[in-house]
């Protein structure tokens, strides 16, 4: 850089658009531009030190720089531009980036007008939820059932927030929302609500219908990219969680899995880590009886601790959940 203006830019693409093309030398030119990149490294302190001085020059409306390099030096961002030696490709790589930005947040904009559109679905599952409770059943057994025509309309529902879900997803994966959304902490919030409510149907619409028989245990191939990304998200916003062994959003996978095995001397530690895991979730409000866990007479996970040895069941760290 021949001169020691600094340059502030806020979009990531114009960014990596900007360190590319100014990276870029001619063969003779390769030993010049390695000696200017190590010195400009010695000196990036002091650069700091600009920064927060506010010595900086932002370049914005991006759409608008001139592309051609003959425009007069009057204008500061195409004196900038010339400084930093970006031609008309250079310029034209940067309007591009400008316009994605405004795509994606065009995108973003969509998706929160169709998660309001979908909040009283999400809505109406809690009340689901929250009604199978009352009546002293877990929703994820009544789901599993499908006896009561709410149990219809909670698996329609069901699907409606997949489909939103999906194309927040996708559109992710095609690097079609705001590079702060996987990050946002409104989302990590809305996405980590949705999870630990829905998924327990999806599990239980997954062993309902016996998928496991062709596709294998749930969270092995029959987990959706919704809920992964979803839980990678409240990991990444709160270090502090880790990757669990278990999870409150997929525990019935687990005991799904653990009530078809053969030898309790083959998942003993398992079992007895699953126990101590859930006994610290309801202790901490994270799960509760009847609403999350069915301990009724028919739940499927009243089924599995049967299975349980009754010695391990006597000395059990949950064994208080079953006393009537």
């Amino acid at each position: 850089m021949r001169s020691m203006r600094m340059v502030g830019l806020e979009n990531c693409e114009a960014t990596l658009q900007v360190m590319f093309y100014t990276a870029l030398a001619d063969a003779h030119e390769v030993v010049e531009v390695a000696k200017r990149g190590v010195a400009q490294h010695l000196i990036y302190g002091s650069m700091c030190e600009r920064i927060r001085m506010k010595d900086v020059v932002f370049l914005e409306k991006l759409d608008q720089l001139p592309l051609s390099t003959q425009g007069s030096n009057d204008n500061e961002a195409n004196s900038l531009l010339h400084e930093f030696g970006l031609g008309t490709k250079a310029r034209l790589a940067l309007c591009m980036a400008r316009q994605s930005e405004m795509q994606k947040h065009d995108n973003h904009a969509k998706v929160c007008k169709s998660f309001d559109k979908l909040q009283p679905a999400l809505s109406w599952l809690m009340d689901y939820r929250d009604s199978y409770e009352k009546e002293g059943t877990c929703y994820y057994d009544a789901f599993k059932a499908q006896k009561n025509t709410k149990d219809f309309k909670a698996n329609v529902t069901r699907l409606q927030l997949a489909g939103l879900w999906d194309v927040v997803i996708a559109l992710l994966r095609d690097h079609q929302l705001p590079d702060i959304f996987e990050t946002n902490p409104e989302w990590v919030r809305k996405a980590t609500t949705y999870r630990h409510l829905v998924e327990p149907l999806d599990i239980a619409n997954y062993y309902r219908h016996a998928r496991n028989k062709d596709g294998g245990p749930y969270l092995d191939k029959g987990r959706p990219r919704r809920y992964k990304y979803a839980q990678k998200w409240l990991e990444r916003s709160e270090p502090k969680i880790g990757s669990p062994k278990f999870d409150s959003s997929w525990l019935m996978a687990e005991v799904e899995e653990m009530l078809r095995e053969r030898s309790f001397i083959d998942m003993k530690e398992k079992v007895l880590d699953f126990e101590m895991e859930m006994l610290g979730w309801k202790n901490e409000g994270m799960l509760v009886l009847r609403r999350d866990i069915g301990v009724d007479e028919g739940s499927t996970f009243l089924k599995w601790w049967n299975t349980l040895p009754v010695e391990h069941r006597k000395n059990s760290c949950i064994k208080d959940w079953f006393v009537s």
